[in-house]
């Protein structure tokens, strides 16, 4: 099957010799192994907190899935990964990762969202202490159970720079692997390159009808949350479910959303015949320490494409090879794992209300779908087998709910979701007035009442004053944040966790509470969190 070609107009700023060196020396096979190894990296920092042989085994899963990802790209002398890079979509998806990273928070050069009170604490005490970290909470001990994968890179180099270099080398990583994911993304997608990416950067539900729907029925609501304010996180309308627009992942969860968005891009290439499935297995294996919520929602899409193309060649040598590096990452499984039946889950389909909110919360938030369907006839057999895999993964979604703020819908849908917002980015890139006036409205429908979700998380970016990095440890900023709430996302009892995998030998002493301010420039710092979002404190 013929793969599309990038296109784009050449940059003016750019020299035309040193756009020919460039075209010269990077590929895409390049951008794969780059973008790979930035989330492969932080496995082989981990394991030197590990114990001898679960840290060994670890090393050696990260050295082949290295030798996979490197080799896939080497075999591949011709086809789409051999071809080079357009300087342009590279320098315009630089750009825009830049842009979005630094708007998101991630350097404190504008103001952070809710979330990031908690990961600088993380960060903090990564620099402070290293990993494993433990805690010291009313005579119990705990250790620092987490998905850390985003930290530990720029940890390292706070350990040696201090905190606001970790906080830099945050925003460079991020920064990195967004440009990479944006720019193999864009050069795989057919049609207009920038109305792709915009399409795709800012893909989200119909919101701003849900939060309609809800202050209509509630009167007492409409006058607390209207006009829209700058805190208003239209996402959250229902309380019970929830489908993160691409924006919001950038500005509140990254370190789930990018290795989503890498699988997701690893998962095209792999339906079209341009890596193989050794390569996806291995991806899945080292992102868990990432996001394993959001592997959760990946695993039915990696696991189907892997038997449809290697279904009867299982014990074939190579994914043999790719399979045992990643069956070297159970020492990562193991620490996600430990003391996680504190954390609260249930099957919310058990209980009354559950099919009319489910069938709102679908009609609202992936009205996408009913465009993919449109244009079902004029999608190739990839397209239509990535559709129909995210499609319906984001239908079972709703029906298990894990984390106290439902952190599983939230989190497992990440990658199907950025499946479909290829598909349907795609299709906007291509659509033409010719194309019927009743579809084109549709699109046009979806994409401006969408916008209005990620247009609200900019303004607040932009109108709200940033407040400095804290160094406060975790437990201080578990206290004055949610104390009614116990952190079992983060914090494991270090009693059940096992014995063999963690060193205790040369950590540095427990962390407790401390009996300070974290946030003394913060805009909200003399209100309860639970207010925050409250438009009469505006």
């Amino acid at each position: 099957m013929d793969q599309p070609t990038a296109t784009a107009p050449t940059s003016a700023a750019i020299g035309p010799r040193a756009m020919s060196n460039l075209r010269l020396r990077l590929t895409r096979g390049h951008i794969v192994v780059a973008a790979s190894s930035l989330f492969l990296l932080p496995n082989a920092l981990m394991a030197p907190g590990l114990k001898l042989l679960p840290g060994l085994l670890v090393l050696v899963g990260c050295l082949g899935a290295l030798l996979t990802i490197v080799n896939e790209v080497r075999s591949c002398r011709t086809g789409f990964l051999a071809e080079r890079v357009d300087p342009a979509i590279i320098a315009l998806c630089s750009l825009a990762a830049l842009v979005l990273c630094v708007l998101g928070g991630q350097g404190h050069f504008v103001f952070a969202n809710y979330d990031w009170l908690t990961r600088d604490a993380v960060l903090a005490d990564l620099v402070r202490r290293g990993f494993p970290a433990f805690y010291d909470h009313h005579g119990s001990e705990f250790l620092l159970r987490a998905p850390i994968g985003m930290y530990m890179l720029p940890a390292a180099v706070g350990r040696g720079l201090g905190l606001h270099a970790a906080h830099l080398a945050l925003l460079a990583q991020n920064a990195a692997i967004l440009a990479l994911i944006l720019s193999l993304l864009a050069s795989m997608a057919p049609g207009r390159k920038t109305i792709f990416l915009a399409v795709f950067a800012t893909f989200s539900g119909v919101e701003i009808l849900g939060n309609l729907l809800k202050w209509g029925l509630s009167p007492q609501i409409a006058t607390q949350a209207w006009p829209l304010h700058a805190h208003q996180h239209l996402t959250a309308w229902n309380p019970f479910f929830q489908y993160t627009n691409h924006v919001a992942q950038i500005f509140w969860v990254p370190n789930h959303a990018f290795p989503g968005w890498w699988l997701a891009a690893l998962s095209i290439l792999h339906i079209r015949r341009e890596i193989r499935s050794e390569v996806l297995v291995v991806a899945f294996a080292w992102s868990l320490l990432w996001s394993p919520l959001t592997m959760a929602g990946a695993l039915p899409i990696v696991g189907y494409l892997v038997l449809r193309h290697d279904g009867r060649e299982l014990l074939r040598p190579r994914l043999m090879i790719g399979c045992g590096a990643a069956l070297c990452f159970l020492p990562i499984v193991a620490y996600l794992a430990a003391d996680g039946g504190s954390v609260p889950h249930f099957w919310p389909f058990l209980y009354d209300g559950f099919w009319s909110l489910y069938v709102l919360f679908i009609l609202i938030q992936i009205p996408q779908a009913a465009v993919v369907a449109s244009y079902w006839r004029r999608l190739d057999p990839p397209s239509r087998t990535l559709s129909m895999l995210a499609i319906g993964v984001l239908l079972a979604i709703p029906f298990y709910r894990l984390g106290a703020n439902n952190d599983f819908a939230m989190r497992a849908s990440i990658m199907p979701l950025a499946l479909l917002a290829f598909v349907f980015a795609s299709i906007v890139a291509q659509l033409r007035l010719s194309d019927g006036g009743r579809q084109v409205a549709a699109v046009v429908v979806i994409l401006v009442l969408g916008c209005l979700t990620p247009a609200l998380e900019i303004q607040r970016a932009l109108i709200l004053k940033p407040f400095a990095i804290s160094d406060c440890n975790l437990l201080t900023t578990w206290s004055l944040l949610e104390p009614d709430h116990w952190f079992a996302n983060y914090l494991a009892r270090s009693d059940r966790t096992p014995a063999w995998l963690v060193r205790r030998d040369g950590a540095a002493p427990a962390m407790t509470i401390e009996d300070r301010s974290c946030w003394p420039d913060h805009p909200f710092e003399n209100l309860p969190m639970t207010a925050w979002g409250d438009a009469e404190n505006w």
